[in-house]
């Protein structure tokens, strides 16, 4: 996958261990991402003009908005039962980076809109 990992940062928002996970699966597929696991790591990540967007999970999405309306990824979306054992749950990678893979094409498409129109208010 061809990607601009210097233009599209991502907050990791979840614990350490988790957050470290995802980190790597993104940092592998070619992006940039930033862990923060506590809500003043977040703050301040989130401050960053760089970044597209967040990755957390439901109970945390509005506690980002609030700190700044960016796009939140909420992760538990992409785990699913097996259907051999209701209690398993798998995640599907495949599904989250396509998801990040929108994200971040969505906002570079915005970003280069604006930057040729001259004048123009994005």
């Amino acid at each position: 996958m061809n990607k601009d990992s210097s233009y599209a940062r991502i907050v990791i928002f979840l614990p350490e261990t988790i957050a470290g996970k995802i980190s790597k699966k993104l940092a592998d597929s070619g992006y940039t991402a930033h862990v923060a696991p506590t809500a003043p790591d977040a703050f301040d990540a989130l401050r960053s003009e760089d970044v597209s967007f967040a990755i957390t999970t439901r109970a945390y999405i509005d506690m980002i908005r609030r700190i700044r309306a960016i796009p939140v990824l909420n992760l538990e979306i992409f785990f699913h039962s097996s259907s051999s054992n209701s209690a398993a749950r798998h995640f599907d990678t495949k599904a989250f980076l396509e998801r990040v893979q929108f994200l971040t094409r969505s906002r570079s498409s915005l970003t280069d809109h604006c930057a040729h129109a001259a004048g123009a208010a994005c």
